[in-house]
């Protein structure tokens, strides 16, 4: 499945992303309040989304070993990474989510918890 890009820092030099649905064949739509799309799926939903506040956050709805291109999922990881810890010059931490734990179909952010 061929997505759609947007310009955004983590695509920079990634011409093309193909999403092998594999032994996922429903792949998560995104809808995050406030975030922007960065690629999406070819209903038009959201399969990658990036929220920048006072924080950063990068949503990926699909396994990374699902990108066709090793070259391609490679960059994506260290875009992504590179954009989640610079802002303006200065170094940010990485901060790490928590989640409710409750076994449903939606796994809800709780808290974001810096370093």
């Amino acid at each position: 499945m061929q997505l759609t890009l947007a310009n955004h820092p983590f695509l920079e030099g990634i011409t093309a992303l193909s999403v092998d649905g594999g032994s996922n064949s429903f792949p998560d739509e995104l809808t995050v309040a406030g975030a922007e799309t960065v690629a999406s799926w070819p209903s038009g939903k959201a399969a990658v989304t990036a929220f920048t506040g006072n924080y950063k956050a990068a949503l990926i709805g699909f396994s990374l070993a699902q990108i066709a291109d090793q070259s391609m999922r490679d960059r994506l990881v260290q875009n992504t990474l590179n954009w989640a810890t610079t802002s303006n010059d200065k170094q940010l931490q990485p901060c790490y989510l928590e989640f409710d734990g409750q076994k449903d179909l939606e796994d809800k952010i709780i808290r974001a918890v810096g370093n």
